[in-house]
Protein backbone atom coordinates (compact mmCIF):
# COMPACT_ATOMS: atom_id res chain seq x y z
CA UNK A 1 0.00 0.00 0.00
CA UNK A 2 1.21 3.49 -1.02
CA UNK A 3 1.28 6.08 1.50
CA UNK A 4 0.06 9.78 0.71
CA UNK A 5 3.50 10.77 0.68
CA UNK A 6 4.61 8.40 -2.22
CA UNK A 7 1.19 10.23 -3.76
CA UNK A 8 1.99 13.19 -3.21
CA UNK A 9 5.63 12.53 -4.64
CA UNK A 10 4.04 10.76 -7.40
CA UNK A 11 2.42 13.75 -9.10
CA UNK A 12 3.95 15.02 -12.28
CA UNK A 13 5.78 18.38 -11.91
CA UNK A 14 2.60 20.11 -14.41
CA UNK A 15 0.14 18.93 -12.36
CA UNK A 16 1.65 21.77 -9.46
CA UNK A 17 1.89 24.06 -11.81
CA UNK A 18 -1.88 23.70 -12.36
CA UNK A 19 -2.66 23.68 -8.86
CA UNK A 20 -1.02 26.70 -9.07
CA UNK A 21 -3.35 28.19 -11.37
CA UNK A 22 -6.57 26.72 -9.79
CA UNK A 23 -5.43 28.62 -6.50
CA UNK A 24 -5.30 31.73 -8.41
CA UNK A 25 -8.47 31.27 -10.38
CA UNK A 26 -10.20 30.06 -7.49
CA UNK A 27 -8.46 33.24 -4.76
CA UNK A 28 -9.60 35.56 -7.41
CA UNK A 29 -13.37 34.31 -7.35
CA UNK A 30 -13.73 35.23 -3.91
CA UNK A 31 -13.84 38.77 -4.08
CA UNK A 32 -16.49 40.81 -6.24
CA UNK A 33 -15.20 40.66 -9.85
CA UNK A 34 -16.97 42.07 -13.45
CA UNK A 35 -16.65 39.33 -16.52
CA UNK A 36 -17.79 39.15 -19.44
CA UNK A 37 -20.18 36.67 -19.54
CA UNK A 38 -18.55 33.76 -21.81
CA UNK A 39 -15.60 34.06 -19.33
CA UNK A 40 -17.93 32.29 -16.85
CA UNK A 41 -18.28 29.27 -20.02
CA UNK A 42 -14.37 28.53 -19.70
CA UNK A 43 -14.19 26.31 -16.92
CA UNK A 44 -17.35 24.25 -17.93
CA UNK A 45 -15.54 24.09 -21.73
CA UNK A 46 -12.57 22.42 -20.01
CA UNK A 47 -14.83 20.39 -17.72
CA UNK A 48 -16.06 18.85 -20.53
CA UNK A 49 -12.85 18.34 -22.83
CA UNK A 50 -10.83 16.80 -19.85
CA UNK A 51 -13.92 14.18 -19.43
CA UNK A 52 -14.82 13.17 -23.09
CA UNK A 53 -14.00 9.74 -22.36
CA UNK A 54 -17.11 9.40 -20.06
CA UNK A 55 -18.93 10.61 -23.36
CA UNK A 56 -17.57 8.07 -25.73
CA UNK A 57 -16.89 5.61 -23.05
CA UNK A 58 -19.59 2.95 -21.65
CA UNK A 59 -22.95 3.36 -21.71
CA UNK A 60 -23.41 3.40 -18.01
CA UNK A 61 -20.42 6.01 -17.26
CA UNK A 62 -22.30 7.94 -20.22
CA UNK A 63 -25.54 8.14 -18.35
CA UNK A 64 -24.18 8.52 -15.22
CA UNK A 65 -22.09 11.45 -16.44
CA UNK A 66 -25.59 13.24 -18.35
CA UNK A 67 -27.98 12.37 -15.62
CA UNK A 68 -25.40 13.80 -12.62
CA UNK A 69 -24.38 16.84 -14.65
CA UNK A 70 -28.01 17.82 -15.79
CA UNK A 71 -29.10 17.36 -11.94
CA UNK A 72 -26.38 19.25 -10.36
CA UNK A 73 -26.42 21.72 -13.15
CA UNK A 74 -30.40 22.37 -12.87
CA UNK A 75 -30.02 22.51 -9.16
CA UNK A 76 -27.29 25.54 -9.15
CA UNK A 77 -28.71 26.57 -12.06
CA UNK A 78 -32.08 27.09 -9.58
CA UNK A 79 -30.28 28.26 -6.37
CA UNK A 80 -27.96 31.00 -8.36
CA UNK A 81 -31.10 32.42 -10.04
CA UNK A 82 -33.35 32.82 -7.12
CA UNK A 83 -30.41 33.45 -4.44
CA UNK A 84 -27.43 35.30 -6.11
CA UNK A 85 -27.50 39.21 -6.31
CA UNK A 86 -25.60 40.16 -9.71
CA UNK A 87 -25.24 43.93 -11.64
CA UNK A 88 -25.81 43.29 -14.74
CA UNK A 89 -24.15 45.29 -17.27
CA UNK A 90 -26.29 45.17 -20.53
CA UNK A 91 -24.58 47.01 -22.92
CA UNK A 92 -21.38 45.36 -23.02
CA UNK A 93 -22.64 41.77 -21.51
CA UNK A 94 -20.65 41.43 -18.69
CA UNK A 95 -21.65 41.78 -14.99
CA UNK A 96 -20.54 41.92 -11.52
CA UNK A 97 -20.70 38.68 -9.53
CA UNK A 98 -20.52 38.43 -5.51
CA UNK A 99 -17.42 36.92 -3.90
CA UNK A 100 -17.39 33.19 -3.00
CA UNK A 101 -15.69 30.66 -2.37
CA UNK A 102 -17.44 28.33 -3.94
CA UNK A 103 -15.06 28.42 -6.72
CA UNK A 104 -12.27 27.76 -5.03
CA UNK A 105 -13.47 24.53 -3.40
CA UNK A 106 -14.72 23.58 -6.34
CA UNK A 107 -11.42 23.86 -8.27
CA UNK A 108 -9.28 21.82 -5.34
CA UNK A 109 -12.40 19.02 -5.09
CA UNK A 110 -11.54 18.78 -8.91
CA UNK A 111 -7.75 18.65 -8.33
CA UNK A 112 -7.52 16.52 -5.20
CA UNK A 113 -10.15 14.01 -7.52
CA UNK A 114 -7.84 14.07 -10.37
CA UNK A 115 -5.20 13.52 -8.70
CA UNK A 116 -6.43 10.04 -6.88
CA UNK A 117 -8.33 8.75 -9.92
CA UNK A 118 -5.22 9.03 -11.84
CA UNK A 119 -2.81 7.22 -9.06
CA UNK A 120 -5.49 4.23 -9.44
CA UNK A 121 -5.09 4.55 -13.37
CA UNK A 122 -1.98 4.27 -12.97
CA UNK A 123 -1.07 2.21 -9.80
CA UNK A 124 -4.22 0.06 -9.54
CA UNK A 125 -5.95 -0.05 -13.12
CA UNK A 126 -7.92 -3.00 -12.23
CA UNK A 127 -9.51 -1.23 -8.75
CA UNK A 128 -9.68 1.81 -11.30
CA UNK A 129 -12.70 -0.13 -13.70
CA UNK A 130 -14.44 -0.56 -10.39
CA UNK A 131 -14.89 2.90 -9.69
CA UNK A 132 -15.17 4.50 -13.00
CA UNK A 133 -18.91 5.07 -12.51
CA UNK A 134 -18.48 6.73 -9.60
CA UNK A 135 -15.85 8.96 -11.25
CA UNK A 136 -17.95 9.66 -13.69
CA UNK A 137 -20.70 10.89 -11.33
CA UNK A 138 -18.14 13.17 -8.98
CA UNK A 139 -16.72 14.49 -12.30
CA UNK A 140 -20.13 15.35 -13.75
CA UNK A 141 -21.05 17.35 -10.59
CA UNK A 142 -18.36 19.71 -10.22
CA UNK A 143 -18.86 20.10 -14.08
CA UNK A 144 -22.90 20.91 -13.18
CA UNK A 145 -21.54 23.22 -10.95
CA UNK A 146 -19.68 25.45 -13.23
CA UNK A 147 -22.40 24.90 -16.00
CA UNK A 148 -25.53 25.56 -14.04
CA UNK A 149 -23.69 28.91 -12.58
CA UNK A 150 -22.89 30.14 -15.62
CA UNK A 151 -25.90 29.58 -17.63
CA UNK A 152 -28.17 31.29 -14.93
CA UNK A 153 -25.58 34.25 -15.15
CA UNK A 154 -26.95 34.11 -19.07
CA UNK A 155 -30.01 34.12 -17.87
CA UNK A 156 -30.01 37.26 -15.77
CA UNK A 157 -27.59 39.05 -18.87
CA UNK A 158 -30.40 38.58 -21.09
CA UNK A 159 -33.80 38.91 -19.12
CA UNK A 160 -33.27 41.76 -16.95
CA UNK A 161 -34.65 45.22 -19.03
Amino acid sequence: MHTIFEIITGVPWWAWLILVELLVVGIRATRPVTMHIGHFFIIPAILIFLHRAFLVGGYTEFYVYIGMGLISSLSVYYITLTKTTLVVHKKSSTLTVPGSYATLIGLLIFFALQCYFGFLHSEHPAIALQYCVYEAGINAVLLGFFLGRASAYVVKVYTIK
